[in-house]
């Protein structure tokens, strides 16, 4: 079996079991996220809700997920897009990935994680590095240094200019 497999069988199991409500793994992860999601809220906008309610909106939000996923793989007419695999970095390459994907406002924290890890390879005098993103516009603005008068616009603008210093990017 090719790696490849290997690493996309092992995420769909992975997946599997994460999306499965009825599957025990399943449950502990959505209870795990839910007390996690619980914690920030009351850490970082002082808002404490109900546990139960946390409860049923982590099993909610699985089934929704599952749901959704099942439409996606039934569809008749689905075409599968140009879906990227990780890829290992060429010999004396590093590869630095950036997803937050966990917050709501993605381009900001994207933007903001993109902004910290160039200056830190950077600080580290660190060459070679293949920067990735999965957040589209960010991805987007930088390549076409396009910045709009936003928060995220005046955080990227400073990137390019940082990423001319490296050798490869």
């Amino acid at each position: 079996m090719s790696s490849v497999y290997k690493a996309m069988r092992r995420e769909t199991v992975a997946l599997s079991m994460v999306t499965d409500a009825c599957n025990p793994s399943g449950k502990i992860v959505a209870v795990l996220w839910c007390l996690w999601h619980r914690r920030n809220e009351k850490l970082w906008n002082g808002v404490e809700k109900p546990i139960n309610i946390c409860l049923q909106f982590a099993i909610q939000h699985v089934h929704d997920w599952k749901i959704a996923h099942w439409r996606n793989l039934t569809s008749s007419n689905q075409s599968f897009r140009n879906y990227s695999l990780w890829t290992k970095p060429p010999i004396d390459h590093m590869k630095c990935n950036v997803d937050t994907a966990i917050f709501h406002e993605t381009r900001l924290f994207e933007a903001i994680t993109l902004l910290s890890e160039i200056n830190w390879t950077s600080d580290m005098q660190f060459d070679n590095i293949i920067f990735e993103i999965d957040c589209k516009p960010v991805a987007d603005s930088i390549n076409s240094r396009r910045f709009q008068n936003t928060e995220v616009g005046d955080i990227l603008r400073s990137c390019p200019a940082k990423l001319s210093n490296f050798q490869s990017c």
